[in-house]
């Protein structure tokens, strides 16, 4: 290799792209992505640092657990020191300076590869009391930003590690879909806190939702006009035909209606198929 950018290129690339890499071989691409000193904390001003640096690492570690299941076991001291630092950085910039509604995601892929209770919780907690970016905390978060904390809050809640004290934590925030699977949660205030999430959106479903359609007596038909009423029409076999369906209009002939007008106001007789429908 050349340099040292060549053999991160190289490095990217087997971890980002090839398939089925054999033990040796991943493990060194591993040890060359992620060095064992890797897992140090960053400097707070370096761009790479916080959110930012966090979402990078965790969502660059996401990817290659996905395509490289082994990972973990073949560098999962390091990695998991990876997670934390990256955990660490993010949580300590959103307790500073408060978090974007597009930099919600990070915690998605935090909770795709942290195994770690005591990470878990820390995320849950730092969740639970974040604010909007300081210069926009005199107003009120967004409906999008309180949307993508609460998917921020599904994802780390799904997550196995997750400890039911940091559940406590994210159950008030939960989406109400996620908050059904946690009813009957043995610990009880993630229970409650999912059972009025629930409560509330069967509550509001029922509020907002349809009238239910009034019931219709199928035996009950129109009410046909009278012949004396037909009589004062200029077109009784129209006036009468109105009060059938198309399909009905069609097939009248050989099912005639009652009672069956037969005198127009002239008083002459009027064809006999010609009484209802007006044939074709």
């Amino acid at each position: 290799m050349r340099d040292a950018n060549s053999g991160q290129l190289i490095t990217n690339l087997l971890l980002n792209r090839a398939d089925d890499l054999d033990d040796l071989v991943l493990l060194a691409c591993l040890d060359s992505a992620f060095p064992k000193d890797a897992g140090k904390e960053a400097d707070p001003d370096d761009l790479y640092s916080g959110v930012l640096g966090a979402t990078l690492t965790l969502g660059r570690l996401v990817k290659i657990i996905e395509r490289h299941p082994r990972a973990f076991l073949l560098h999962g001291p390091t990695l998991r020191e990876v997670i934390a630092a990256a955990t660490g950085e993010l949580t300590r910039e959103i307790r500073e300076e408060g978090i974007y509604e597009s930099s919600w995601d990070v915690f998605e892929a935090l909770a795709n590869v942290c195994t770690s209770p005591a990470l878990l919780a820390d995320a849950a907690q730092c969740l639970s009391q974040a604010t909007p970016p300081t210069w926009q905390q005199r107003q009120l978060p967004t409906p999008k930003w309180t949307a993508a904390r609460s998917q921020a809050a599904d994802a780390l809640a799904h997550n196995p590690f997750c400890p039911a004290g940091a559940l406590a934590l994210l159950a008030p925030l939960l989406s109400e879909a996620t908050a059904a699977h946690f009813v009957e949660h043995s610990d009880e205030q993630v229970r409650d806190a999912a059972t009025c999430i629930v409560d509330q959106a069967v509550e509001r479903i029922h509020r907002t939702g349809p009238a239910a359609p009034k019931q219709r007596n199928l035996l009950t038909g129109p009410t046909v006009p009278t012949d004396d009423i037909l009589a004062q029409q200029d077109d009784p076999a129209a006036a009468l035909s109105a009060f059938l369906p198309l399909k009905a209009r069609q097939n009248a002939a050989a099912r005639p209606l009652e009672p069956v007008f037969k005198l127009a106001p002239s008083g002459r007789d009027l064809p006999a198929e010609a009484e209802l429908i007006g044939v074709d």
